[in-house]
C-alpha cells in the first residue's frame, strides 16, 4: 500500500542533533521526502533586532501551542502543501510534532493527506510542548516513545485506539564498539565516566556523586551546554567538554567505561542508546519511561549517591563485570536498530491508509 502512496517526513533541522542520531535516521530508514523546519529563524531575527525575535518567538508559540515549535503559523502549512499537494494521496509525518505541527487545521482535514505525528516530550513538559491541543484530531495517528506520554493525550480525549508506542531507534553500524568482546581492563584503576546532554538532566545530583565519591574512584567529563557548568565548580575530577563533532561524540562513547545519565524526566534518550550500542554500560535512575529502555539491573534510585558509588565501586574492584556488562547492554540496544524500529512505521502508514 505504501509503496504507491508518497511519505513527506516533516523534520526540524538543527545543529544541535547527530545526523545520524533520533528522527534524522528514521527519516532516511521508512525513505520519502524530508521537509525541513529551519531551527534558525528565531537566531536570525534576534541577530537583527532582540525585540523583534522575541516577539516573533512569542507569537509563534502562542498560535502554534507550544514552547517549543520552530514553525510560522500559515507559513510552513503552505510550504508543506507545496510539496505534498492538497488532493494528492500521500502521507505527512511530522517527525518532532513538539517543534512541527499543523496549524491550518481545516487544510489538511479536507485533503487527501494521511497525517502522523511523533511526540518525544517527557511528561513533565508535555504541558508546555503543547499548550493547547485544539489541533490533535488533525492526527489520524499519534506515536508516542514512551508509554508514560499516553495519559496525557487521553486527558485531552484523543482516542486511545489512534496512539501507538513505538521506540527510539538506533544505528547500530555506526553507534558500535570498537574494541575486542570482554576487553578486561585492569582493577582498581580510576573509571572514567561520562554524561552528556542538558535536557532533564540532573547535573545537581550528579555533581552530588563526585563530591560524595571516594579520592580516585572515578573520573567524569561532562558533554553540556555551558549553563550547565556552574553546578561543577571546583570538582577536579570533572571535565567539561564543548559541543563535539559527530566523529568525537562516537569516539567519546567508545572510550567512557560507564556513562551516567541522572535524570528529572525521561522518555526516550539518544545518549542512553548510543552508548549501549557502543558497548558502554550505563546507570540511569528509574523515572518516566526508562524502565522502557534499559535491560534490567541497570536502573537506579533516583537521589542515593550511595547507591550509585556502590555500583561504581563494584566495577572498579571487578572489571570482567563491566566488560560482561558491556556485551549485555550492546546486545540490548540491537533490539532497537532502526532495521527493526521503521517497518512499525510502515505498518501505521498502512493502516491509516486502509482505513481511509
Amino acid at each position: 500500500m505504501t509503496d504507491r502512496v508518497k511519505v513527506y517526513n516533516v523534520q526540524h533541522e538543527s545543529a544541535q542533533i547527530a545526523a545520524k542520531s533520533a528522527m534524522w535516521a528514521l527519516s532516511q530508514a521508512v525513505g520519502g521526502e524530508t521537509i525541513l523546519i529551519p531551527s534558525n529563524r528565531w537566531a536570525i531575527l534576534f541577530g537583527l533586532s532582540w525585540t523583534l525575535g522575541d516577539a516573533a518567538r512569542r507569537f509563534c508559540a502562542r498560535r502554534m501551542g507550544s514552547d517549543f515549535t520552530l514553525c510560522v503559523p500559515i507559513w510552513d502549512d503552505v510550504r508543506i502543501f507545496l510539496r505534498a499537494g492538497l488532493k494528492k494521496r500521500c502521507i505527512i509525518h511530522f517527525l518532532w510534532g513538539e517543534m512541527s505541527s499543523p496549524y491550518l487545521a481545516h487544510l489538511y482535514r479536507t485533503s487527501a493527506a494521511s497525517v502522523i505525528g511523533t511526540f518525544h516530550a517527557t511528561p513533565s513538559r508535555q504541558r508546555s510542548s503543547l499548550i493547547h491541543t485544539r489541533w490533535l484530531d488533525v492526527y489520524d495517528r499519534i506515536v508516542v516513545v514512551s508509554s508514560c506520554q499516553i495519559p496525557f493525550f487521553l486527558e485531552r480525549g484523543y482516542p486511545e485506539n489512534r496512539i501507538s508506542v513505538i521506540p527510539l531507534g538506533i544505528d547500530t553500524q555506526l553507534f558500535s564498539p570498537d574494541k575486542p568482546p570482554l576487553t578486561i581492563r585492569k582493577k582498581n584503576v580510576s573509571l572514567v565516566c561520562g554524561c552528556v546532554g542538558k535536557t532533564e538532566r540532573d547535573h545537581i545530583f550528579l555533581a552530588d556523586i563526585v563530591r560524595a565519591a571516594p579520592p580516585g574512584l572515578f573520573k567524569l567529563q561532562v558533554l553540556t551546554t555551558s549553563e550547565q557548568f556552574q553546578y561543577y565548580d571546583g570538582l577536579d575530577d570533572v571535565e567539561l567538554l564543548p559541543r563535539l563533532s559527530d566523529a568525537d561524540l562516537l569516539e567519546f562513547y567508545r572510550k567512557m567505561d560507564v556513562v551516567l545519565l541522572p535524570m528529572r524526566d525521561c522518555t526516550a534518550n539518544n545518549a542512553l542508546l548510543e552508548s549501549m550500542a557502543c558497548g558502554t554500560p550505563v546507570l540511569i535512575n528509574d523515572v518516566g519511561g526508562a524502565n522502557e529502555y534499559v535491560p534490567p539491573g541497570y536502573l537506579m534510585p533516583s537521589g542515593d549517591c550511595s547507591a550509585w558509588l556502590n555500583r561504581l565501586l563494584e566495577y572498579s574492584k571487578n572489571p570482567e563485570k563491566l566488560a560482561a556488562d558491556g556485551l549485555e547492554v550492546r546486545k540490548w540496544a540491537e533490539k532497537f536498530d532502526w532495521t527493526l524500529i521503521a517497518p512499525l512505521y510502515r505498518e501505521i502508514y498502512e493502516q491509516i491508509q486502509e482505513a481511509r
